[in-house]
């Protein structure tokens, strides 16, 4: 067909075939080019038609063929460098994307590197702290006990009151500090949290009084793997957080709820409070982190009980939404079955006046444990040396109560002396923060009974009483 008639449909295959085939067997694998080609092919004719230039079927078919085929030729050249153009500029934006992608993770490393350092010097400094104030907290608090007992004036009872109530507050803070340290002296049992939820909630009852009104939905759970302390901690953080971020000018419920799962049991603290805004969910998980007003909170809660939890092989999420509230909801593990149980039993009587032994550097705690200890008869030893030297002669005492971290020798030195000597069933031993490798080994491996100080007189006075017996004096 001539000019006025349209293509000829003969040499448009050949210029369709011949970039196609470029193209196939130099792997371009770009759709697109081939919908190129045809177009430039179709717009190149277009032009020669609107030019005047005959393209008939009167042309020589050696010429028309010879035409298309360097025609065809042309438009694979061109396309082809287009597509290579178009490879060079995707590798390098792929190039370039892949730098971004390198500087971000790399900074996020450095972050969490920075993160990690700051909480494990953190961590060595809170140990060392822990220890150096629990040791004075311990024989204040026992110091306050023993009072508690002796005073009869009501004005002199209130004051005491309040002064046990801020000790009380104190050791809940160490507590919460000790959770970034690696001191993990206590061993973990069966807990039955129905039984923690309800201790919790009435810790906290003041606090929450006059905030919000409180709910509980507990489902059957299996006893879990931890500590009523440290589950309790977990428990009375999240719901003073709760009773905290509720808002004054509207009624507010908080829901304590307890369900099974497949591998132990999940607990939510919900509450009707004003939510997290989105720019701050990111931080509050961080120590120190807080938007409460001074003296309202420490900023340890959410990322003590998230480190504790951790701790127990559990997870802790959070969901928040502004005006609506936040869901905080943490799992633990079941308990082993073999495990022991711990419950809140009432103090044994011990009927027959026994024969101790307190073995501590600190004078003020050997008094301390002296005044809790008045029903019984009490030698104290001013450190392992001490201690040793005075077994040496005389190894008739019913109970042990040593000290762990003292100078020269201490209580792993003394546990290791009497294990030789068949005396450590007797022995209980007393820390306020294993500071030393050596001494967190030998707390996770000694089957001796372990308190951890500040020791309050109720615990101390279960032990006595459950400890085994002396069969005879030695």
């Amino acid at each position: 067909m001539n000019l006025r008639g349209g293509l000829h449909a003969g040499p448009l295959y050949t210029q369709v075939a011949v970039p196609f085939i470029a193209l196939v067997v130099l792997d371009r694998r770009a759709a697109w080019q081939w919908t190129l080609i045809v177009g430039a092919e179709l717009a190149i004719y277009a032009g020669l038609l609107a030019a005047g230039v005959e393209l008939t079927d009167r042309m020589p078919p050696a010429y028309g063929l010879a035409s298309n085929l360097v025609a065809s030729g042309l438009f694979s050249v061109l396309v082809l460098a287009m597509g290579a153009a178009m490879e060079w500029l995707r590798e390098e934006a792929e190039a370039e994307l892949e730098v971004a992608i390198d500087r971000r993770a790399k900074a996020e490393r450095e972050a969490g590197m920075l993160r990690a350092d700051r909480l494990a010097a953190i961590g060595q400094l809170v140990a060392s702290l822990a220890h150096e104030v629990n040791n004075p907290l311990s024989y204040l608090l026992n110091n306050l006990e023993y009072l508690d007992g002796e005073l009869t004036d009501p004005e002199h009872h209130n004051a005491l009151a309040d002064a046990l109530e801020g000790a009380t507050r104190v050791k809940a803070i160490v507590g919460d500090l000790k959770t970034f340290s690696r001191d993990d002296d206590e061993r973990l049992v069966a807990v039955d949290l129905p039984e923690v939820i309800a201790s919790s909630l009435r810790m906290v009852a003041g606090e929450l009084r006059h905030r919000a009104v409180v709910r509980t939905e507990l489902g059957p759970a299996p006893r879990v793997l931890g500590t009523r302390t440290r589950i309790g901690q977990i428990l009375i953080n999240l719901i003073v957080n709760a009773g905290q971020a509720t808002d004054e000018r509207r009624d507010n419920v908080i829901t304590i709820s307890l369900e099974a799962t497949p591998t132990g049991a999940r607990v939510s603290v919900r509450d009707t409070g004003v939510g997290i805004p989105d720019e701050l969910l990111a931080r509050v998980r961080d120590p120190f982190f807080t938007t409460k007003s001074i003296g309202v909170g420490t900023g340890l809660g959410l990322s003590v009980c998230e480190n504790l939890v951790t701790k127990l092989g559990g997870v802790l999420t959070l969901v928040s939404e502004v005006g609506v509230g936040t869901v905080v909801t943490f799992t633990l593990q079941a308990a082993s079955p073999e495990l022991p149980v711990i419950t809140t039993l009432p103090i044994p009587v011990v009927t027959e006046r026994l024969r101790i032994l307190v073995i501590d550097d600190e004078p003020a705690a050997r008094r301390a444990l002296e005044r809790a200890l008045r029903d019984h008869e009490v030698v104290t030893a001013a450190g392992g040396r001490a201690a040793l030297t005075m077994l040496a002669d005389d190894a008739a005492f019913d109970l042990i109560l040593c000290d762990v971290m003292m100078p020269d020798v201490d209580g792993v030195d003394v546990a290791e002396a009497l294990t030789t000597r068949g005396l450590d069933a007797r022995l209980v031993l007393i820390t306020a923060g294993a500071i030393t490798e050596r001494t967190r080994a030998f707390l996770a491996a000694s089957r001796c009974p372990i308190l951890s100080k500040p020791l309050d007189v109720a615990t101390l006075l279960r032990q006595v009483a459950t400890t085994p017996r002396r069969t005879a004096r030695t």
